[in-house]
């Protein structure tokens, strides 16, 4: 047909300003909830071994 296909940026998947607005939001909730930090995405349906698991937290991720 005649739709569109448009793929966000992996570099910067976020907008920074929309981060801020949605931290704030958690914190008047109390929400627990972190602000930055590294996205990992996997191809799925999967599983992380324990092994990746214990990689990704060492990224901060």
């Amino acid at each position: 047909g005649n739709g569109l296909v448009a793929h966000v940026g992996f570099a910067y998947p976020t907008e920074p300003s929309l981060s801020k607005i949605l931290a704030q939001c958690a914190i008047e909730l109390g929400l627990k909830h972190q602000l930055g930090g590294t996205y990992v995405n996997m191809a799925g349906p999967a599983f992380s071994t324990l092994a990746e698991s214990r990689l990704y937290k060492s990224w901060d991720a």
